[in-house]
C-alpha cells in the first residue's frame, strides 16, 4: 500500500509573503524607535542647558540685565550650545521690573536610520524661566533666632550672639525656637538638618506655612554642643570659612553662595556652618509665639560650651551675610536690603 505525503506549499508561499510585506515595516519601527530615543537625549541635553543658562543670568538680576543676558550666553556656550541655536534671551518682569530672565534654544538634530525613509532631521525646541526675589517661606531652617531690633543693626560680614549662654538669656529665653516639634532630641537634630516644615515671613502665610513659631525656653546644653560638635566635624575643609563658602559678586556688595558649598541647593554640599534662620520679633517671657518677620543668613562663626566662667552653658555666634543662592522655598518679590537672595526656576 502507498502513502500518499500532502506539502502544504500554499501556507508556507503565503508566510514568505506576508513577511515581505511586514519587513519595511519593522524596519521602520525600529527607526522610528532608535531616533526618536536619540531626539528625547538630545532634548534633554538641551533643556538642561537652558535651565542652567536660566539660573546664571537671574543671579545678576535685577539690578543687571545687560549682565544676565551676557551670562546666559557664557553659560549656554559652556553647555555646548551655538551662537544659532539660541532663539532668544529676554529679561522680564514677574514680581519687579527686570526680576524674570525667559531664554529658548533650539537644535536640529540628525537622524540616522530613518534617512532610509526620507526623514532626515527633527528640530527640537527647549525653554526655561528663571526668577531672582526674596525668600518668603522656607524650610531647612536652624532652630535659632534673630530679634528684630539686633537684626536691624547688622551690616555685611558683622557677627551676633544666636543662642545666648545662661548669664545672658531673657526670662529663660536664650534664643532656640521650636521648629518640627519641641524636644531637645528634635531641636538637635535641625540644628544639623534643619526643618522639615515650612516657615513664612508674616503677610505671606499659608494654611502649610505659618508666620508664628514657639519659643523653647531653657538652654539646650546638651544637644546643642553635639550638634555643634558634628556640624564643625562634618563640615568639609573646603567650606568650613566665610571667604569660602560666600564669595564676592563683581559689580554689586551681595555676596553670592559657592555653589559647591550651598546646602541649599546641592545635596552633596558638605557645609552645615551656612544656616538660615527667622528673624523675630522680641523674645517672651517663657514659651510663647512670636512672629517671623523675614529670614537670615548666618555662617557659624563658632561656638563655645562650658568653661570661661560660663558653667553649662553654650554660646553661638554667627557671621551675618547678603547673598545670592539657589534656596528651595517661596519666592517673593526681589528686597534690595534682605539678606537671602535666591534664584529658581519657574518654567
Amino acid at each position: 500500500m502507498r502513502t500518499h505525503r500532502t506539502y502544504n506549499f500554499r501556507e508556507s508561499g503565503q508566510s514568505l509573503v506576508l513577511f515581505a510585506v511586514l519587513l519595511p515595516v519593522m524596519a521602520m519601527i525600529v527607526a522610528l524607535v532608535t531616533d526618536v530615543g536619540m531626539l528625547t537625549v538630545e532634548r534633554r541635553r538641551l533643556q538642561n542647558a537652558a535651565d542652567a543658562s536660566a539660573l546664571a543670568g537671574a543671579r545678576m538680576l535685577p539690578g543687571n540685565p545687560d549682565s544676565a543676558v551676557a551670562d546666559v550666553e557664557a553659560y549656554a556656550g559652556l553647555n555646548d550650545i551655538e551662537d544659532d541655536e539660541i532663539v532668544s534671551i529676554e529679561v522680564t518682569a514677574t514680581h519687579v521690573h527686570d526680576d524674570t530672565i525667559e531664554v529658548e534654544l533650539t537644535r536640529d538634530v540628525g537622524f540616522n536610520f530613518a534617512t532610509l525613509f526620507g526623514v532626515f532631521s527633527s528640530s527640537v525646541t527647549v525653554r526655561a524661566t528663571a526668577l531672582t526675589g526674596g525668600i518668603t517661606g522656607v524650610s531647612t531652617l536652624a532652630p535659632f533666632g534673630v530679634e528684630e531690633d539686633v537684626f536691624a543693626g547688622l551690616d555685611q560680614g558683622d557677627t551676633t550672639t544666636l543662642k545666648y549662654n545662661a548669664t545672658s538669656g531673657e526670662d529663660g529665653n536664650f534664643l532656640p525656637l521650636v521648629m518640627d516639634a519641641p524636644g531637645s532630641d528634635e531641636y538637635g537634630e535641625n540644628i544639623v538638618s534643619g526643618s522639615e516644615g515650612f516657615l513664612c515671613s508674616t503677610g505671606f502665610e499659608t494654611e502649610n506655612c505659618p508666620s508664628e513659631v514657639s519659643t523653647q525656653p531653657g538652654n539646650v546644653i546638651g544637644k546643642t554642643k553635639s550638634a555643634l560638635d558634628w556640624i564643625f566635624e562634618n563640615t568639609s575643609e573646603s567650606c568650613d570659612t566665610y571667604d569660602e563658602v560666600l564669595q564676592t559678586q563683581p559689580g554689586t556688595t551681595r555676596l553670592v553662595m559657592t555653589p559647591e558649598c550651598n546646602r541649599f541647593s546641592n545635596p552633596t554640599a558638605q557645609s552645615y556652618q551656612l544656616i538660615i534662620v527667622p528673624v523675630i520679633t522680641n523674645l517672651c517671657n517663657g514659651s510663647c509665639d512670636v512672629t517671623v518677620l523675614e529670614f537670615a543668613l548666618f555662617f557659624i562663626e563658632s561656638y563655645s560650651c562650658g568653661g570661661g566662667g560660663q558653667g553649662n552653658s553654650c554660646d553661638l555666634v554667627g557671621r551675618y551675610a547678603r547673598a545670592a543662592g539657589s534656596v528651595e522655598g517661596i519666592v517673593g518679590a526681589y528686597d534690595p536690603d534682605g539678606s537671602v537672595k535666591s534664584v529658581r526656576l519657574i518654567k
